[in-house]
């Protein structure tokens, strides 16, 4: 308490010397004072666990195991009314969320979702950046935070916008304190088409380097990087000749996580996208480029087509994929070894827990907590996985949201 008191005075005096408090602990001291006060034990405030979703949802446990959860009339997020929250992220002790405001991303204008908190239970609306055509409150759909030229950034992918007409371009949104925003537009997108502007990219960190995987379900869309010193994106060509892009098909069966990357506490990195129908996982290992060795891990097989691998958590000795219908699999050494290989594929795992093929679940995202030394992963219907060194189904224990029936978007585990 006493910390939070000299916080808030020296923020009161630093607010008479400047119109914006930069809390970036790498450009001022008073951000670096901020990171540091505004945390316990040298972590940031806030739950041990917290995830967002559908009707300006927002969950947070301490444990995994039992959740609270505030939606609809009691949502936390200002502004928000019968909207989506897509993706959460942290980082420069503060949380950052991101969707929209009203029903979900196929409303295309005014309804830009983004809210920041320095403990992810009190959240603030924070201005959208219009685009480069003036339109105002294009949707976000997912949110990175990273490392570039040794600042840390946060990275928002939105939706595309047709830009004069036919090329498009992603709507994308960077900031170093969470609070004050640039746009960045990402692109020309590469799809052009009716529903075209309903397609995004989504962003994630791949070692120094941001970038934007279009979300197509292919190895052969464009991938955007980000050049922290040139402040611009740049299209980069990655794997080729893995499939075709295809439009995301509209909610429930969107697909935002269809082409992304994954990178691990050992810095192995890996990619994941869909091939003929079929997702596939890719790994390069540090200080490699993609495709010095042959780094096709495997096929995701899960004798359905276009069930895909939607998300990865990582302990120090522990990498897992989750996807669709219950399916998950894993490896302790991030290299060739996996759950089983049955006939030239790996096969992952088709059971969770209780979530089987009579009750399946559509993962979503999955973290994993340090200091608990605990796995969660969420899904549709409200559901929840949670363990610790699973290696069996039964490893595995699943309890559900309170009062919550729909899907559960993004989680985070607090650093």
């Amino acid at each position: 308490m006493r910390s939070l008191i000299w916080f808030f005075l020296i923020c009161s005096l630093g607010c008479n010397r400047a119109k914006a408090i930069d809390l970036d602990a790498s450009k001022s001291p008073l951000g670096f004072l901020a990171n540091f006060i505004v945390s316990t034990g040298g972590r940031p405030l806030g739950p041990e666990f917290v995830a967002v979703g559908e009707n300006c949802s927002l969950f947070t446990s301490e444990d995994g195991q039992n959740w609270t959860v505030q939606q609809g009339a009691s949502t936390p997020f200002p502004g928000c009314n019968g909207g989506v929250i897509y993706d959460i992220a942290i980082g420069n002790g503060v949380w950052v969320a991101v969707g929209t405001t009203r029903g979900d991303y196929r409303t295309t204008s005014n309804n830009c979702g983004l809210w920041v908190s320095f403990d992810a239970l009190i959240w603030q609306q924070i201005p959208c950046p219009p685009t480069a055509t003036g339109a105002a409150g294009t949707p976000l759909r997912s949110i990175a935070f990273g490392q570039t030229g040794g600042r840390g950034v946060f990275l928002i992918g939105g939706l595309a916008f047709l830009f004069p007409k036919a090329s498009g371009y992603y709507y994308g949104l960077t900031s170093y304190d969470g609070f004050n925003w640039e746009r960045k537009h990402i692109g020309p997108t590469g799809v052009d088409g009716v529903e075209s502007n309903l397609a995004t990219c989504f962003a994630s960190f791949d070692a120094d380097t941001g970038y934007c995987a279009g979300e197509s379900g292919s190895y052969s869309q464009i991938n955007y990087k980000f050049h922290p010193d040139l402040g611009t994106w740049k299209a980069d060509g990655v794997l080729g000749g893995y499939g075709y892009p295809t439009i995301a098909d509209p909610p429930p069966n969107y697909r935002p996580r269809s082409f992304w990357y994954y990178y691990t506490k050992q810095n192995v990195h890996f990619m994941t996208g869909m091939g003929d129908g079929l997702p596939y996982l890719f790994r390069r290992l540090p200080n490699q480029a993609w495709g010095t060795n042959d780094d096709r891990v495997f096929q995701f097989y899960t004798y359905e087509y276009d069930n895909l691998i939607n998300a990865a958590a990582d302990s120090n000795t522990k990498v897992i994929f989750f996807g669709d219908k219950c399916s998950w699999v894993y490896t302790t050494d991030q290299k060739g070894n996996w759950t089983a290989y049955t006939e030239g594929v790996w096969l992952p795992f088709t059971n969770l827990g209780s979530c089987n093929v009579d009750h399946p679940v559509n993962w979503a995202d999955a973290a994993y907590n340090i200091y608990l030394n605990r796995f969660v992963v969420v899904g549709t219907s409200g559901t929840v996985g949670i363990a610790t060194d699973p290696k069996a189904a039964e490893d595995w224990s699943i309890v559900h949201a309170p009062s919550y029936t729909s899907r559960i978007n993004a989680i985070l585990a607090k650093p």
